[in-house]
């Protein structure tokens, strides 16, 4: 049993290649599995790809992907932009007399950016809280992971008080729901006894 510990912003590298870094994790909400690795490239101006865990070979201090580099632009973008309906002209009118934004009487409304989570699934990033029974318990750094079949093993979160934070690795048997955020089973004060300091 191989296991591997990842954490959100890690450098990602296909068979060598420096190609970004792991922005996001997506796992089986209900099995507890990784079944997607997010990866924002170097470039600005790439969209961040969708790759199924399975091509995620090593992570000791960097992830490592089984195909080159070359093929990344061919897996799914990890978000989407969508465009806002056209403006009425009742719209129109009403920013025309509010003055609008453009110096042109209308403003333009921006792209909405959607993140790509395929059903069943839950986004894991350095943005997802960890809440215990009675409250916040920290905030997810990232995870440890068997890598022959994905299986999440523990989650690495900022847990304690200002003063006294450390990292901890939380077992998996203790999440109850991946919905918003991430759910446990315990209390703040059980944390500090169930999770085993990094």
């Amino acid at each position: 049993m191989s296991e591997a510990r990842i954490d959100f912003g890690t450098p990602a590298a296909c068979r060598g290649a420096d190609v970004g870094q792991l922005s996001r994790l997506l796992c089986s909400a209900a099995r507890g599995h990784a079944t997607h690795a997010v990866i924002s490239p170097d470039d600005a101006g790439v969209a961040p790809r969708l790759v199924e865990f399975s091509h995620v070979s090593s992570a000791n201090g960097k992830v490592d992907l089984d195909f080159p580099a070359a093929e990344l632009a061919g897996f799914p973008e990890a978000v989407h932009y969508e465009v806002p309906p056209p403006l009425t002209t009742r719209q129109i009118i009403a920013s025309n007399l509010a003055g609008g934004r453009y110096g042109l009487g209308f403003q333009i409304p921006p792209l909405a950016a959607r993140e790509v989570v395929p059903p069943g699934e839950a986004p894991l990033d350095a943005y997802t809280r960890v809440q215990a029974t009675d409250g916040p318990a920290g905030r997810l750094d990232g995870v440890i992971v068997e890598m022959t079949s994905g299986a999440l093993v523990a989650l690495v979160v900022h847990h304690g008080h200002l003063f006294s934070r450390r990292q901890v690795a939380v077992p998996i048997a203790l999440v109850t729901d991946y919905g918003d955020g991430i759910s446990l089973s315990v209390t703040r004060e059980s944390l500090d006894d169930a999770a085993r300091e990094l």
